[in-house]
């Protein structure tokens, strides 16, 4: 919704291609939960750890599935989270650079779910 007004607003195409960061660290956190890939911390039975964004990048690339062609993305995925949560300033980007940065998030997304081995 936020690339759409973002055509008739520009800052709001920013906080699209920002929340899709976050969107991506959800992608990865589900996944891990999907895979088994984190132990559990806590005695809820559904819940799911806090690890960080970098710990989930990790333990899906010591997994195997983070191609090896995207992990450098992956990596470079985190810092630019943790720049638009922690932001100093306010960011701008043109609206057909916002729309390649999405693009390029669910690309990673779905490449991330493909090839199987789903649990639960």
């Amino acid at each position: 919704g936020s690339m759409v007004y973002g055509m008739f607003f520009l800052p709001l195409a920013a906080l699209a291609t920002e929340q899709g960061f976050r969107v991506l660290e959800a992608g990865a956190r589900h996944r891990c939960k999907q895979l088994r890939l984190l132990k559990k911390k806590s005695s809820k039975p559904n819940s799911f750890p806090d690890y960080p964004f970098v710990d989930l990048v990790a333990a899906l690339q010591k997994a195997g599935r983070i191609p090896r062609g995207d992990l450098a993305a992956w990596k470079s995925m985190v810092s630019l989270r943790n720049l638009v949560s922690h932001p100093t300033s306010q960011s701008i980007r043109k609206r057909d650079e916002a729309i390649g940065q999405l693009t390029y998030i669910a690309e990673l997304l779905n490449r991330l779910f493909k090839g199987g081995g789903d649990q639960g």
